[in-house]
Order: C-alpha cells, then structure tokens, then sequence
C-alpha cells in the first residue's frame, strides 16, 4: 500500500487503494460495457479502446480477459489534464517496426469513432462534461 502522507494520513485527494473508474461525469459520458467490469471500457477488434476519465487525477488501467481477471496492468500512473487526448499505435512504441514486426497501425480506432458518436448523439451527458468555468 502507497499513497503520500502513507495509509494512515494520506494527503487530501489522494486514496492509499486503488478503486475502479467511479467519478460520475466520466461514467455516464462513456458508452455503457456490461461484460466487462465496473468502470471498463471496450477493447474493438482493430484492438483500440476508448473512455472519457476525470482530469488531474492520477490514473492506471489494465487489461481484463472475459471474466474480469487482469491479464495485462500498466505499470504507470498518469495524469491527464483537462481537453487532454492521448492515443496507442502499439505496445511499447513504434520506431521503424512494431513489436511483432509489423508497420504503425494506420486504421482509424474504432472506439474513438463509436465513443465521439454516442457522446455527440446526447447520451455522454452531454457538454456538461467539458465545462471549465470558463463559459462564465
């Protein structure tokens, strides 16, 4: 168990556990996954995955097989900043090849599109999400 300040007076914001994908905005903007565990998002068959997740708040994810069991877990916490995008073309980069010796993905991800899709389609909660208090 990690957490600055410790478990027994961890700094404010901060949780000594680690917790599903459970802040509210994020959860009703992104497509619901009912096979997968709670607060997961869909792995499409181009492998491309896609979710909407709370800003300055430090995260990691993993990969679940169909039971829920992690199968892959990031060994990293990030960061994302608010209107921050990021994207995967591979497992541990692309220089010239990938991993498996194959070219940089080229395909549009699949779950980008359906994510951006069922956002502008109002069922994201709408702009709601990307207030920053800046519109007032």
């Amino acid at each position: 168990v990690r957490g600055i300040g410790g478990s027994s007076n961890p700094r404010p914001g901060r949780r000594v556990l680690a917790r599903f994908l459970h802040d509210a905005a994020a959860v009703a903007a992104n497509p619901p996954h009912p096979t997968g565990p709670e607060g997961s998002a869909a792995i499409f068959p181009d492998g491309s995955s896609a979710l909407f997740v709370p800003a300055q708040r430090a995260l990691s994810w993993q990969t679940t097989d169909p039971g829920g069991d992690p199968v892959v877990r990031e060994r990293f916490w990030l960061t994302f900043q608010p209107g921050e995008i990021r994207v995967c073309d591979g497992c541990h980069g692309i220089n010239r090849l990938g991993q498996a010796g194959q070219a940089p993905a080229a395909q549009a991800p699949q779950a980008l599109l359906a994510l951006l899709q069922h956002w502008s389609q109002g069922q994201g909660g709408g702009d709601g999400l990307f207030a920053d208090s800046f519109e007032n």
